[in-house]
């Protein structure tokens, strides 16, 4: 594991302005629940929240413009050069006149008391992060705690935590320490800035009351695209973070995995739905490791 020994940079404030930054591609059928929790959150700060239109081709901007009525602090930007969520992030930030930057996207669902959560540990923190749930467990406060997922508990790819992109908190000063959301990932970017973060010194601190409500994949297709992406991502996360410890995967333990997929495969027409999705993002995963081996010519399988 890298050492990301060192002072916890300074500079917060306890009297801060709360960017919420939110990109959006084609979000039109789901922006609305987003904006609604939004809308509802109880704070008592200055606070403004951002949507990034990040080249929809649907309703979306008028979903914004119709919240805008009764959501003074919402404000529309847009980012119509590339379809890049870490290129729409970044032009939100730049966009926005908080001192702190929370993230979520337009396909989730914040909880009550989200932001007032984030932004009271962003008063002695650089870097919090949230925690997820099921979105059919919204209605539950608090949540069944079974539900939830950390991802910033525990070492990612046997190297760092990362605080997912889709809830978490930055301070200006440190996401303008490392220049911000890198173009280079399309999945995986969350990775790519927390551990760049980490070993600048900032450390994260986990806010387990932050909760955000995640929607299941509903398709195959884009279950699959998604973890050959990440498969993909992390290649590339190897070939910029080994020099910094991070350790290569074990080839024999991906061919393990290959043999036990070959199998599992064999019995799929049989298995269950869970069974057929689990076995899709683990396959896609496998061919996007093997892709991003060849792209980036670093075998990381």
């Amino acid at each position: 594991m890298a050492d990301v020994k060192g002072p916890q940079p300074t500079g917060l404030s306890r009297h801060q302005m709360v960017s919420v930054i939110l990109p959006a591609y084609n979000a039109a059928h789901t922006l609305g629940e987003q904006l609604d929790a939004l809308k509802n959150q109880a704070y008592d700060g200055d606070w403004e929240v951002i949507v990034v239109n990040n080249c929809s081709t649907d309703a979306t901007v008028g979903v914004v413009e119709a919240y805008q009525r009764a959501m003074p602090q919402l404000r529309l930007v847009h980012a119509p050069e590339r379809r890049n969520v870490s290129y729409a992030r970044n032009l939100g930030v730049q966009s926005a006149h908080g001192d702190v930057f929370l993230f979520c996207d337009a396909d989730d669902v914040v909880a009550p008391g989200w932001l007032a959560a984030l932004a009271k540990a962003l008063r002695e923190h650089h870097l919090v992060a949230g925690v997820l749930g099921k979105l059919s467990l919204a209605d539950q406060f608090p949540p069944d705690s079974s539900e939830i997922r950390d991802f910033s508990a525990s070492p990612h790819l046997d190297f760092l935590p990362f605080a997912i992109g889709s809830n978490c908190g930055i301070s200006r000063q440190a996401f303008e320490a490392v220049g911000g959301f890198s173009l280079e990932f399309p999945r995986n970017q969350d990775v790519d800035l927390s551990w760049r973060l980490q070993l600048r010194g900032y450390k994260i601190h986990t806010v387990p009351s932050a909760v955000v409500y995640c929607r299941p994949w509903k398709s195959f297709s884009v279950l699959w695209k998604k973890h050959v992406l990440m498969g993909e991502a992390e290649v590339n996360l190897y070939r910029r973070f080994a020099a910094h410890g991070m350790p290569r995967s074990s080839l024999r333990a991906a061919l393990k995995r290959y043999k036990s997929l070959i199998k599992k495969g064999i019995r799929l027409r049989r298995a269950g739905l869970p069974s057929r999705r689990k076995w899709v993002s683990q396959v896609g995963h496998c061919w996007g490791r093997l892709r991003g081996s060849l792209r980036y010519r670093t075998l990381y399988p």
